[in-house]
Formats: structure tokens, sequence, C-alpha cells
């Protein structure tokens, strides 16, 4: 997994066609692997060779096409337990440079020759904020659902297959102890991530669009928040993310349980939770997301009120206009939340009972818990950039400082001071802490982020 980090999607299994076509020619025809083969697309930082050129060393290899093949070989091998000696794979290297290796590899992973699909959210899924989200699903425990004793996790799979390619280097007893970790109605993928948020951000034709076009508009929403100030995507962010599915996944099953229910039921939970979103905002409520994420469900005031918001969502979109026949279609265009906006503002037919309110926490709370989530991902941050100092190349350090120096950004006494650790001294921790503000500062004004 570590030599696929770059790759848009971890070993997809045997179960696609292309890998079981892999296999059979590894099995069967071996000599003419390299012949029907695409072969790898593959990038490094650097490069050592022999003096009769062949590769001596190579920093931080990445395998950004060719996953699949990759991966098809390792497994045929340990399952079948072929021999790859008569297995030949060209492979197109690609040298570059640090400071470019966000920029470029994903491109270079998404021109690349592909033998499966891969689909518009599959690009997006390195993007360093699921990166991000990704860690602190495997690191973060959610506290044990009432009537059960053990703690889980929240699988979070950035790239398609990670839930899957985990087990498969499992024994049978480790793959139990981690499903039980990670229990698989905790798993999410990227596409259902940014449905599940999207409806919050009062974007319900988007979600109902379907999951590429809402994957892609929900990237233009997170991409500007994150270059402003990446603090708001703290653990906090992630908990309350996970209370956000929490509550979908249970209009999800209401919904379809009510006796009412006849059908569109992604566009019913999609539109259902947008309106309550914006009723709150305008009361200046919020819901208490720490208390949902605490108990792992919402409470009974909670889905009493999704039961009624949602029959009256019904009519609502079922009220199509004469030139829309299909509900599906209506409930995609933008006018459908316009004129359910219209009737939350001009009437009194859509609104949220007392009980509801009183259970609300304020903006104000809200608020204050977002600024201390800030305060500790920022220490989390240089903590990490702590981390990283004394692995930046010459070039990072040459970098940061004629960046500062052409934007009028560095006294004398902090160039001194991000010169320590390439002139080989090593710095105290009040000094460590100075390099760190001094980093922080230069990309708070505008310098690409180098916590890659």
């Amino acid at each position: 997994s570590r030599l696929l980090e770059s790759n848009v999607r971890s070993f997809l299994q045997f179960r696609a066609k292309i890998n079981k076509g892999i296999r059979k020619t590894i099995n069967e025809n071996p000599s003419m692997f390299f012949a029907y083969n695409n072969g790898l697309t593959a990038t490094a930082e650097d490069i050592e060779v022999t003096s009769d050129n062949k590769i001596k060393s190579l920093k931080n290899f990445q395998i950004v096409n060719g996953g699949q093949t990759t991966a098809s070989l390792f497994n045929t091998m340990k399952m079948d337990k072929v021999d790859l000696s008569d297995i030949f794979v060209q492979m197109k290297l690609t040298i570059i440079d640090d400071e470019n290796v966000n920029e470029v590899v994903p491109n270079i992973s998404r021109f690349a020759n592909t033998q499966n699909k891969v689909s518009d959210a599959d690009f997006f899924s390195n993007d360093i904020y699921h990166i991000r989200m990704e860690e602190k699903s495997r690191r973060i425990w959610s506290p044990a659902q009432e009537g059960k004793l053990k703690k889980t996790k929240w699988f979070y799979e950035r790239a398609r297959g990670q839930y899957l390619e985990v087990q498969s280097k499992l024994t049978d007893a480790k793959k139990r102890e981690f499903k039980e970790m990670n229990p698989k109605d905790q798993l999410f993928s990227k596409t259902d991530l940014a449905k599940f948020l999207m409806v919050w951000e009062n974007k319900p034709y988007i979600v109902s669009r379907g999951a590429q076009k809402n994957f892609v508009e929900f990237g233009n929403i997170i991409v500007p928040i994150w270059n402003k100030n990446d603090k708001e995507f703290n653990d906090m962010y992630f908990m309350h993310t996970i209370a956000k599915i929490i509550i979908f996944k249970t209009c999800d099953k209401i919904v379809f349980k009510e006796s009412w229910y006849g059908g569109y039921k992604a566009n019913i939970v999609a539109y259902t939770l947008s309106a309550i979103s914006y009723l709150l905002y305008k009361e200046g409520l919020s819901i208490d997301y720490s208390t949902i994420w605490k108990r792992q469900a919402i409470e009974p005031y909670f889905e009493k009120e999704i039961k009624i918001i949602s029959k009256y969502i019904n009519t609502h979109i079922a009220n199509t206009p004469e030139s829309f026949t299909n509900i599906s279609e209506w409930c995609k265009k933008e006018i459908c939340w316009t004129k359910l906006k219209d009737i939350i503002n001009n009437t009194d037919n859509l609104t949220l009972s007392d009980d509801f309110k009183e259970n609300m926490i304020t903006k104000e709370d809200l608020n204050y818990e977002n600024r201390e989530a800030k305060k500790e991902q920022k220490i989390d941050n240089e903590m990490e950039l702590l981390k990283k100092l004394y692995k930046f190349t010459p070039q990072n350090w040459k970098y940061i400082i004629e960046w500062g120096q052409s934007n009028n950004q560095l006294t004398l006494e902090e160039i001194k001071f991000l010169n320590l650790i390439p002139l080989g001294k090593y710095p105290s921790d009040k000094q460590l802490k100075r390099i760190v503000q001094i980093i922080n500062k230069l990309e708070d004004e505008g310098m690409s982020s180098i916590i890659n």
C-alpha cells in the first residue's frame, strides 16, 4: 500500500474482469505478459544509478499507474505459488523534485493509459483533505454504542478497494478482529462523504445529480476552505462529520419505513436534511453534533422531526411543474430547492417544532467548539512539521528562504533561524518552535504548503 500511495486506487482484488485476465496470463502464458500488459508508470524524487546505468536506488518510489498489474503479480505469486521469472514488465519512470510532486503526480495518473476505468472522483481522492480524513479515521475511536461493549472506528475508504485490500493481508482471526473494529456499516467512501456533507451545505439539487457531479462540486467547496485555513479540518470536524453520517443514515431508514413512502428516497433524504439545515440557520441554531458523536445515534425527538419534515418534502418534490414529468429530474434543478426556500421564508407551512429547537445549541456554542478544535489542530500541524524539518532537502530550505525574501516576509534574524538545520546545526526546542512559527507565517502569507 505504501508503494501505491499516489495511485488513485488500492488493489481491486481479482473480482474485476481485467485483474482476472492478468492472473490468467501470469499462470498460463507468462512469456506474453510483456506484450499484453500496458506496463507501469512510476515516479520518484531522486534516482541513483550504477556505472552501467542500472538503477541502484530510488527515493520515494511510487507506482501511479499500474497498481492493478503490480498487485496482481504479487497476489498471484502468493496465492497460486507461480514462478515469475519469465514475466517482464516495462516501466516509464519520471523523476520529479519534491516541490512539484503534488502538482505533477495527479496529472501523470490522470493522463496515463489505464486498464480499469478511473472515475473523476478517484483523482480527487489523493487531495490532502482526503489524506487527513483517512488518517483521522484510522486513529480516532468512536464511543461504544448503547448496549455494546467495544469501541469501533469509522473506516474512510479514500481510495477504492482499501477496505478489502487491508483484509487480504490478514489471517482469518485477524480479519475477524479487523471487522469487529471496523464494521462494514461504518465504512464510507469519498463519494459517500460528499453526499453526506453536501446536504448540510444546502445543495440537495446537486446531491440529486449523482455521485460524480456531486463529488466535483464538493471539491469546489472544500479546496478553497483548505487553502485558506486547513485547521478547519480537525478532530472535531471528523467527529461532526460522523455525526452527520449517522443523521443521514437514520433519515434514510426512517423514510424507507414510512407508510406514505413510494420511491425517490435519495431525493427525499437530501431535501429533508437540507431543509432542516436551512431552518436551523434561520433560527441561529445548530445541531449538537458532539452529543450525537458521543451517543453514536440520534435522539427520539430528532427522529420525530425527520418523520414530519420528510413527509412534507415527499409532497413538495411530487408537485412538479407542468414542464417536468420526471420527479428525479425535477429534484436536480436548483429551482426545486429555491421554491422550497420560498415556502420556508414566506409561509408557516414548514417549520421546526419547539421540542426540536429546545434541544439545539446556539451558533456561538458551535463557534466556540470550532475555535478550540482549531487550536488543537494547529498543535498537531506543528508537531507534524517538526517531524519533517529534518527530512527537508537543501532545495526545500532554499525555496522557503527565497520565497520569504522575494516577498519581503523575512527579517535577517528569521533567515538565520531557517539556516540552522541546512548548516548542520541542532536547534534547541525553543529554536525549533521559532522555525515552525516562521514557516507557518510564510504559508499564511501565501507560500505553498510544505506539509504534504
